[in-house]
């Protein structure tokens, strides 16, 4: 199969989407927004390939992105790039063209590649190089609440469909007279406590959060990702990209926000919540004093205030708090994640016991 190879840097990726070919081509290999947040990463150098793509013929038959990122160990620096998104055409698949795509962007970073939150049939085409190691492995879990059975029961157990109206009504008769008297020991156990929402955080409260943890980002990055995400709201986009790119990119629902909570005036608590139609997610958080109690609680308030359908969670010692809460929610699966890394670049890595490996590491945060 014969295709041509073409790669993009910062310095030529914006020109490649302002460009009339991009517009007109029925495959988008970037959204253009996911595209303005790879350019604007504070730890990109000019000459890092971000988007490699195969063409003949003027068609685009796969793709790859990458994006850069720092690890550290101890003081030592490493510059590694998280592969986000792998896309071939169907009528290419399983002709050796992933492969060929990797192989290329491999070179292109020196083999100092990671990545994790994969889709099995990439994880395939990732065994088969031989490139990568298993650097740290972590069992998290997905809470389905109470507060949204009316959804999330019919998907688990179909015959449940038969219930016609009866679950959306008993989902907003629990919400509104059940859930707040259930959770009300939560709520006691924080009267001590004040809770401040925030949408931004000072530079002594980024570096709590991200402290001792593997890509030690601060707060040029913290505001890069809040600033440049990879999903926007629906109706704040070109709606082409729903039809022309096949990741993620737009939602219903997309917000990202803080909750600080202090006691005696003294912070105790960080916890970042990401929310995206009817999940939520905790990228980051902090604990001063390892209440993690006090942070399951808070986590499954801000869930039922949002009308959350479920949670995901990959802090094993934060899901074995939140599996205690089962006022909370209505049943819980597991879920493991890896985070992989090439064997040449796994060796100067930290052991993953002496640092802290968060839920929005890599690229996570962003999807």
């Amino acid at each position: 199969m014969k295709f041509e190879i073409k790669k993009f840097n910062k310095l030529t990726l914006i020109d490649y989407l302002n460009s009339d070919k991009y517009r007109n081509s029925d495959i988008w290999p970037i959204s253009f927004h996911r595209a303005r947040s790879h350019c604007n990463n504070p730890r990109i150098d000019n000459s890092d390939i971000l988007l490699i793509i195969a063409e003949a013929e003027g068609k685009i038959l796969g793709y790859r992105t990458v994006m850069a990122d720092i690890a550290f160990n101890g003081s030592e620096r490493l510059k590694v790039g998280w592969i986000s998104g792998t896309w071939v055409d169907p009528e290419f698949r399983r002709k050796g063209l992933a492969t060929d795509l990797f192989e290329e962007i491999n070179s292109d970073w020196n083999s100092q590649l990671m990545y994790t939150n994969y889709a099995p049939i990439s994880k395939k085409v990732y065994d088969k190089t031989g490139v990568f190691e298993n650097y740290f492995s972590t069992i998290g879990c997905r809470f389905h609440m109470k507060s949204d059975l009316a959804e999330i029961l019919p998907a688990r157990f179909p015959l449940a469909k038969s219930l016609g109206k009866i679950l959306p009504t008993a989902d907003n008769f629990f919400n509104h007279y059940i859930l707040p008297f259930i959770t009300e020991p939560g709520m006691k156990s924080r009267l001590s406590y004040n809770m401040v929402l925030k949408t931004r955080l000072n530079d002594d409260e980024v570096d709590l959060l991200f402290k001792n943890t593997l890509t030690v980002r601060g707060a040029k990055e913290l505001n890069w990702i809040l600033d440049y995400p990879w999903v926007k709201q629906v109706g704040e986009i070109d709606e082409a990209v729903l039809d022309k790119y096949f990741f993620s990119a737009a939602a219903d629902l997309f917000r990202q926000y803080f909750c600080l909570i202090f006691k005696n005036e003294k912070l105790v608590a960080i916890v970042m919540i990401t929310l995206r139609n009817k999940q939520m997610k905790v990228p980051y958080f902090y604990s001063y004093d390892a209440d993690l109690a006090l942070i399951a609680d808070l986590i499954f308030t801000e869930a039922w205030k949002n009308s959350i359908s479920y949670i995901d969670i990959y802090d094993e010692t934060l899901v074995k708090e939140m599996k205690l809460k089962t006022a909370y929610y209505a049943f819980s699966k597991s879920r493991d994640r890896s985070y992989m890394v090439s064997k040449s670049l796994i060796d100067k890595f930290p052991n993953p016991s002496t640092i802290t490996i968060p839920d929005g590491e890599g690229d996570v945060v962003f999807v």
